[in-house]
């Protein structure tokens, strides 16, 4: 009989069992009760928060011949190579598949392992290579490192396959430190992030193999999903998620006509125009979509860029009623149509512009949608036609819409390159729900509109003030001393950059703080050299109130402290 305890339930049984004899006969005495605890474990078990030298265990269980000493029983004649799926037919209950993370996990394997990894390889070789016409072996074609791992990726996909899992989650992130060792550089040679995109930096010969290695790595991957059994595995896909060095054109295409509902589409890349066919269509194709992330790099002086951006979201009408949540990143929207889509997306729940160009135009499309549902909405460092903005802020009119106002719980206005003007009146008109509040001050005059927000907003939990570096020199910061008599009643987090200074006025702003903070981020405008006195007063002051601190981090330039 299996066991009605609750998955999660199970997961914590299991981690008080550290032997593994116990383990065992726990197993035997009731398979059932520990399918459903394994069901749970093994649904994702490539998830990128596991160690990974431990999450390199899992390799020998889907495929046991990794050991050499395995091997060691098919030369002898001991054993046959017939995968054995041992208690469980693990791969049955995936149905979260981290392509990026398989690769490192693998990569990590053959640093750790490596007589094992290259006697498999030479087994595969010698017994298969040479008269196989499988693609899995065409991976092969040249002895590099690159090759030899990605086999085994391949045999992981294929041994997956073989349980006939129902796949419902596809990630595919390939990031820079996961090809660095196979290019012909040293930490030394480049000072890249891991998810660096600036090609400018560094020397054409290794742009050019990068893009080499990460089109062998996808080609891996179209390889596995071009056959029409595999196919079958992405039916039911509800999530796709592809990073910015994966190289997408061959996936889509595939994907665009087998997936139909997907609710979760988060696709971030450089060259849009490259993959707009399968991208449109993949988006047409759903049925039910609810979460939409595009991600770019501003490039629009590549060719048909704004023709690319306008089809893409244009694309969008057609799925717009079940639209839930819309994130658009590093994306220039130049066309003025762009954005008409909004005005079906009468079931969005949150909205995030960040480093966007959007035109008036679209702005206003936004402002006359009927979007009564938007509970989140955050603007950061998005900006507009120069000429407009001059006169007034283009993000306004959106706080006007009684429509939008009512419902709105979280509202984030960080745009530098944007004048607020009026905006921060129309805010503290039209919100009375706010629980997270974050804004910029540009001037004086916006002062009084975040005392009339503040004391419009009864539920506000977090509030988020900054002042732009170069409008520092124009506001006023002696009005915290007000603002911290006002606070309302339920917020426990406050984050101030470059508001305060100096000790007198971090010690005038906690001793006459009411309200019970559990977090309190500072940011200086200039280097403290006597940030040490901050840290001496803020644990005083937490003494004196019984408050114990949780966590404090300080710096010459900032101050964080959590409390209990």
């Amino acid at each position: 009989m299996v066991s009605k305890l609750a998955n999660e339930t199970l997961q914590h049984i299991f981690s008080y069992i550290e032997d593994a004899s116990v383990l065992y006969s726990i197993i035997q005495v009731n398979h059932n009760w520990c399918e459903n605890g394994i069901k749970f474990l093994w649904s994702n078990p490539f998830r990128d928060d596991i160690d990974i030298i431990n999450h390199t265990k899992i390799l020998p269980v889907l495929i046991p011949f990794l050991k050499k000493d395995k091997l060691l029983e098919i030369k002898n004649g001991n054993n046959t190579m017939i995968y054995d799926i041992g208690l469980f037919d693990y791969p049955r209950f995936i149905t979260h598949l981290d392509y990026s993370s398989c690769f490192r996990i693998v990569l990590k394997y053959f640093e750790n392992n490596k007589e094992d990894f290259e006697y498999f390889i030479d087994f595969l070789e010698k017994r298969y290579f040479e008269r196989s016409e499988s693609t899995l072996f065409q991976t092969m074609s040249d002895d590099s490192e690159l090759s030899k791992i990605l086999v085994i990726t391949l045999i992981i996909l294929t041994v997956i396959s073989h349980g006939t899992p129902k796949i419902l989650w596809l990630k595919i992130d390939i990031k820079y430190n996961d090809i660095k060792r196979f290019l012909n550089v040293t930490d030394y040679d480049s000072d890249e992030e891991d998810d660096t995109d600036d090609d400018e930096r560094i020397e054409v010969s290794e742009i050019k193999s990068r893009y080499r290695i990460i089109i062998n790595i996808e080609s891996s991957f179209s390889c596995f999903l071009n056959a029409d059994d595999i196919k079958a595995l992405f039916a039911n896909l509800k999530y796709l998620e592809l990073g910015k060095l994966t190289i997408k054109l061959s996936i889509l295409e595939v994907l665009a006509n087998i997936c139909k509902q997907l609710k979760t589409i988060k696709i971030e890349e450089r060259y849009f125009q490259l993959i707009r066919e399968p991208l449109v269509a993949l988006i047409k194709n759903q049925n039910n979509l609810e979460n939409l992330r595009i991600s770019g790099i501003a490039n629009s002086l590549k060719l048909e860029y704004e023709a690319t951006i306008f089809e893409i979201f244009s694309s969008l009408e057609l799925v717009a009623r079940s639209l839930k949540k819309i994130k658009i990143r590093g994306i220039l929207v130049t066309n003025d149509e762009t954005f008409k889509f909004f005005d079906k997306c009468r079931n969005l729940e949150i909205l995030s512009l960040d480093t966007t160009y959007v035109t008036s135009k679209n702005f206003e499309k936004i402002s006359l949608a009927e979007l009564p549902k938007l509970c989140t909405l955050k603007l950061f460092d998005v900006c507009s036609n120069e000429e407009y903005d001059r006169i007034t802020n283009p993000i306004q009119a959106i706080f006007q819409n009684k429509k939008i106002s009512l419902d709105l719980r979280e509202l984030s206005l960080l745009n530098e390159s944007i004048e607020n003007h009026h905006l921060l009146g129309s805010i503290g008109e039209n919100f009375r729900n706010l629980s997270f509040f974050s804004t910029q001050i540009t001037a004086d005059r916006d002062i009084p509109y975040i005392f009339t927000i503040l004391n419009n907003s009864p539920k506000l939990e977090e509030l988020r003030l900054v002042i732009p570096l170069p409008y520092t020199s124009i506001v006023n910061t002696g009005f915290i001393t007000d603002l911290v008599k006002v606070l309302p009643d339920r917020i426990n987090a406050i984050n101030f950059f470059n508001l305060i200074c100096c000790i007198d006025k971090y010690r005038y702003f906690l001793e006459n703080c009411t309200v019970n903070l559990k977090y309190f981020h500072v940011d200086f405008s200039v280097d403290i050299n006597n940030y040490k006195e901050f840290v001496e007063f803020a644990k005083i002051w937490s003494k004196e109130k019984g408050k114990e601190i949780k966590n404090c981090r300080e710096s010459r330039r900032k101050l964080y402290i959590a409390w209990k």
